[in-house]
């Protein structure tokens, strides 16, 4: 005979898994039991579902990776001033050098004395990975000095040295394209190369593949040499520049003691890099770089691997 205490706590007992299976029921998780183990079955999204959505978010997430091609930089100096997030102008420039933008940024050299410093327009942004930089110049006016050197170059430099590859006026070699690069540790040979050529047009290219470092003359001109045709490129030199970040890109041109004023233009500046750190700064121009890339694609295998589980709990 059950007492009315026994009948109370089966009451009791009988609505406490009453109410827990009802939650159960309800909720999105659903527990089935199955040769005496729990199952897990996602009970809120149907596998029919499931399997469209794990196919479609990688797809989508993949497809934004593969379409992303790094950090990318495009400067024409259309502006009435360079664009103080990028560039500022060397508070070293020589006196009386004007730096303006037109269109283009140019640089009027005025005669002067030797051994003044480089008017410089530097960048405000680093470069990491592998990287490819062009900087189209023209010459109005390029004095050939009495000694030494006038240079319109596009300039690196970072732990792997200083390098340059330019079109210059030189005293001795005449004019021509020439590239530099002077290594940071003792005892390893630097780099200088000139080959000749009066072009006043011409795109200066620096890119590093990996951990190599060359220097291009892109539509150069007629060479001075007349055995050779017109060539689309020249390939000057190519060092083992290693793999660090680039400190800092320039747009300059080395004065020396002239007689006679010089007008240059860079145009059309481009830079496509793995990376441009500052590129993530608040309405910054660059577009996002390989960070952004492996976020993507760190989401993109996320996914993958919640739907291959997302399967097999279902199945």
């Amino acid at each position: 005979m059950t007492s009315l205490l026994d009948t109370s706590a089966a009451t009791v007992h009988q609505g406490a898994l009453r109410v827990a299976g009802d939650r159960h029921a309800s909720s999105p998780v659903a527990w089935a039991e199955s040769s005496g183990s729990r199952k897990f079955r996602p009970s809120g999204l149907s596998r029919p579902a499931a399997v469209p959505l794990a196919v479609i978010l990688p797809v989508v997430l993949l497809a934004l990776v593969d379409g992303s091609e790094g950090a990318v930089l495009r400067e024409d100096f259309s502006g009435p001033r360079p664009d103080p997030r990028l560039w500022s102008v060397d508070t070293r420039n020589p006196p009386g050098v004007k730096v303006s933008t037109d269109g283009a940024l140019r640089f009027i050299i005025p005669p002067g004395p030797g051994e003044r410093p480089s008017a410089v327009m530097k960048s405000r942004f680093r470069l990491e990975g592998d990287f490819d930089i062009r900087a189209e110049f023209s010459i109005e006016s390029l004095p050939m000095p009495r000694d030494g050197w006038i240079n319109v170059e596009l300039f690196i430099d970072g732990p792997g040295g200083p390098a340059s590859v330019m079109r210059t006026n030189h005293s001795t070699e005449g004019a021509g394209f020439s590239c530099w690069w002077e290594p940071p540790a003792k005892g390893v040979p630097g780099v200088w190369t000139h080959v000749g050529s009066e072009s006043k047009r011409a795109t200066l290219q620096l890119k590093r593949e990996r951990d190599l470092l060359t220097f291009h003359i892109l539509n150069p001109g007629k060479m001075l040499d007349s055995s050779q045709e017109t060539p689309d490129q020249i390939q000057l030199s190519s060092v083992k520049y290693g793999t660090l970040p680039i400190d800092r890109v320039e747009l300059r041109v080395a004065v020396p003691e002239t007689e006679t004023r010089g007008n240059v233009a860079f145009h059309n500046v481009s830079i496509d890099a793995d990376e441009i750190p500052e590129s993530m700064a608040a309405g910054s121009p660059i577009g996002p770089g390989a960070s952004y890339r492996m976020l993507l694609l760190g989401v993109s295998v996320g996914v993958l691997l919640f739907a291959a589980w997302l399967r097999r709990a279902s199945s």
